[in-house]
């Protein structure tokens, strides 16, 4: 095995400067608000540290673990930028809503050591050289493209039949009302039919030169995800796009040019207000299209939409707060059950057949645990998931920050067979790194067995139609 020595010694830097930097704001013994405030600075800069270390050792200033990086901070450090940069302008800083600031300040440090030690380690993982030689495919382009369309043919249908129902009764009922039809219905058919996003992003790729069919595929996705985010289910949604995004920008053969950032930057801040205004619209009474509507106006024209959307967000800093301040003050790690307990929701669950996976996946959620426990804040007990929070419930303090950099190592390894199979058209590797992108992604406000079940059975399913389309090809 070779090692890309670049990114290798920028890993060990970055881990040198930034976790150096952190222990000299703790001896200063700052006062929490004051505190609090300089570590928002500190956090910035780490990030942007990461992206200009990452071009340098890299190359590339756009891989999917800038990706994941950027999701990380904004998901965990939201709220925390709102306080240290916009507090004058956007005065509703939840977190000092719901929690003492000795305490904020604490759990944001803790935070805040693993997020560097998985940035540092991401670097690390990505020094790992990758044989760019590789066995080609066993079938042609044209072949897998026919796959493909036919894993898309057998599964979407599934995806758009329970997205629409899932948009009705959100539009007629509530938001919360179709969460709990999401979460109660057999997750053994909601996931069957997600496997089609897999198909969909391999679509992209293999239209990488014939740029009008993949804009079409990728235009489609993008407003297809836009619309069923009007349901109230937002957080894994803009986890999908942003993967879709990565994989449109990184294999289109067109170039962009001023105008077309012009246009992008538009667009974001459009969808940005959309995101948003679904956050707003899952409590409205009135369901129509038209409040909806009036809800995205609002975050255009009255509302900071990339504030309100931070804001949102980072409620997820809350969870792993949560964790380190109330759970493990009381008690002991979980001791990697979650993880554990979480592979077994590979194994499909149907209802009154086999229905033990999952009731070993749900005792698998940490979140629930916490809300049992009391130990979350009475004004915000709907509480979602957290990578980083997940790691300490198991770990603790000292275990959790260990296994951050195991876990970056790990993402540092993917993202870098993940831009050498774009390169090299890899795409029956892709079938594989795709789905931990999804679940990657979205792991970052979930837990481990809420998603992992994606990374194999969308490949299976692959690996079935080829090799019925392969018997049936040598047949004829």
């Amino acid at each position: 095995m070779w090692v890309r020595k670049k990114s290798f010694f920028s890993g060990i830097l970055y881990l040198l400067i930034t976790f150096c930097t952190c222990l000299v704001l703790q001896a200063c013994k700052l006062e929490a608000l004051v505190g609090l405030r300089y570590l928002g600075y500190i956090c910035l800069l780490e990030l942007i540290a990461f992206f200009v270390l990452h071009k340098y050792s890299s190359g590339y200033s756009f891989e999917y673990s800038v990706i994941f990086v950027l999701v990380l901070f904004v998901f965990n450090f939201g709220q925390l930028m709102i306080y240290t940069f916009f507090r004058e302008i956007y005065h509703h800083v939840r977190f000092l809503l719901l929690m003492n600031d000795s305490n904020a300040y604490y759990g944001f440090t803790i935070m805040n050591f693993a997020f560097i030690t998985i940035c540092g380690a991401i670097l690390i993982g990505e020094s790992k050289g990758i044989n760019k030689k590789y066995k080609n495919n066993d079938l042609s382009k044209s072949d897998i493209k026919k796959i493909v369309k036919i894993l898309i043919a057998v599964t979407f249908p599934v995806k758009v039949i329970l997205d629409l129902v899932t948009l009705y009764i959100s539009l007629t009922v509530s938001g919360s009302a179709a969460r709990l039809w999401v979460n109660t219905f057999p997750n053994v058919i909601l996931y069957y039919g997600k496997i089609s996003l897999l198909g969909f992003a391999l679509l992209i790729v293999l239209n990488r030169d014939n740029y009008k069919k993949q804009r079409n595929v990728f235009l489609f996705m993008v407003a297809y995800i836009l619309i069923m985010m009007m349901s109230g289910i937002r957080s894994e949604n803009v986890g999908y796009l942003l993967v879709f995004v990565f994989l449109f920008l990184f294999t289109s053969e067109k170039k962009v040019n001023v105008l077309s950032v012009l246009f992008i930057v538009a667009a974001g801040i459009v969808a940005l207000a959309f995101i948003s205004a679904t956050g707003d619209f899952r409590v409205a009474t009135d369901k129509s299209f038209s409040s909806f509507g009036e809800c995205v106006s609002k975050y255009l024209l009255e509302k900071n939409v990339l504030l309100s959307l931070l804001d949102t967000l980072g409620d997820t800093g809350y969870t792993g707060q949560s964790v380190i301040n109330g759970w493990l003050s009381i008690n002991k790690p979980f001791m990697g059950k979650s993880y554990i307990l979480g592979l077994f929701s590979v194994i499909p669950n149907i209802p009154y057949i086999l229905t033990f996976p999952g009731d070993i996946t749900a005792k698998s959620y940490f979140a629930t645990i916490l809300q049992q426990s009391g130990v979350l804040s009475v004004n915000y007990q709907n509480i979602g998931g957290s990578l980083i929070g997940e790691l300490f419930f198991n770990f603790g303090i000292a275990g959790g920050i260990f296994f951050a950099f195991v876990l970056g190592i790990i993402y540092g390894i993917i993202s870098r067979k993940c831009t050498n199979a774009l390169k090299t058209s890899n795409y029956e590797k892709l079938i594989w790194l795709i789905p931990f992108m999804f679940f990657g992604t979205y792991w970052v406000r979930d837990y481990f067995g809420g998603g992992f079940r994606e990374v194999i059975w969308g490949p299976l399913l692959f690996l079935l139609i080829k090799n019925i389309y392969y018997k049936r090809k040598k047949y004829d």
